[in-house]
């Protein structure tokens, strides 16, 4: 039995259905966007701004809604059904890892606790996650999914990282939360995007940034996760991360 089907038969067990609806839904953007999960694993991670302009969205459910999201990504993509979670404001730390047995305490201790980390430093985060993975291995390629609701406080040294990261079998996909809306599907100029981003301009010019061995990033944005539907969150997940996928494996990064 594929790892798949053995995580949906634990949620049925558990009558967990809002999860299992999210991993069908998932599942079905992804073969959407022309890419099947069975011929290839994927390491789900995912970093969460914790500076203190996202108290709201973390004592509100909406930073909740959003693991439980994240989480199905990986019940369809991982081999273990894991998310590594990151958390970031001035500085960034590995949280934990979480699956479909803990990822309600987990969900409510975020609520109650409603951790605070300061500043917003892109920089930090992605430090910290490259640092992880290249302590643990990089087994399988990575989808980082990155959420914020801010600019970062150190623009040239996150640009640096992004660049240089683009050697490493690492995607990061930039999520911003609380401010603006932009659907990367759309055909757009850059010109055009930046118009439509007040509030993420930087993130939308790290997504065009140049230099970089393969495009290793992708932005979107909501101004609010609970307006939108599950289906079209996760067809702006998967919107460039199978490409990158493919490219990706073309020159060895995994």
């Amino acid at each position: 039995m594929k790892n798949i089907d053995i995580q949906l038969k634990k949620l049925e067990r558990e009558g967990d259905f809002e999860l299992i609806n999210l991993a069908k839904k998932t599942l079905i953007s992804m073969k959407k966007s022309g890419f099947d999960p069975v011929d290839q694993l994927v390491r789900v991670a995912l970093c969460l701004d914790f500076s203190g302009s996202m108290r709201k969205m973390l004592s509100d459910g909406t930073v909740t809604k959003i693991v439980k999201k994240c989480l199905a990504q990986s019940i369809i993509l991982d081999d273990n059904g894991e998310i590594e979670v990151f958390g970031f404001g001035t500085d960034a730390k590995y949280l934990c890892s979480v699956n479909v047995e803990n990822y309600n305490n987990f969900c409510e201790q975020l609520q109650v606790e409603k951790p605070n980390f300061g500043q917003t430093n892109y920089n930090r985060a992605l430090e910290e996650i490259i640092k992880f993975y290249d302590t643990t291995g990089y087994d399988l390629p990575v989808l980082v999914i990155f959420v914020t609701d801010g600019n970062t406080a150190n623009k040239r040294l996150t640009t640096q990282i992004i660049k240089d990261s683009s050697t490493k079998p690492i995607f990061w996909q930039f999520v911003g939360i609380g401010k603006d809306n932009y659907d990367p599907t759309q055909d757009m100029t850059i010109l055009d995007k930046l118009k439509k981003n007040t509030e993420f301009k930087y993130l939308v010019k790290l997504d065009e940034l140049s230099g970089r061995k393969i495009d290793n990033a992708g932005f979107f944005a909501v101004h609010d996760p609970n307006l939108v539907t599950d289906e079209k969150i996760y067809d702006s997940i998967n919107h460039e991360f199978p490409e990158w996928l493919e490219a990706a494996k073309k020159i060895n990064l995994y």
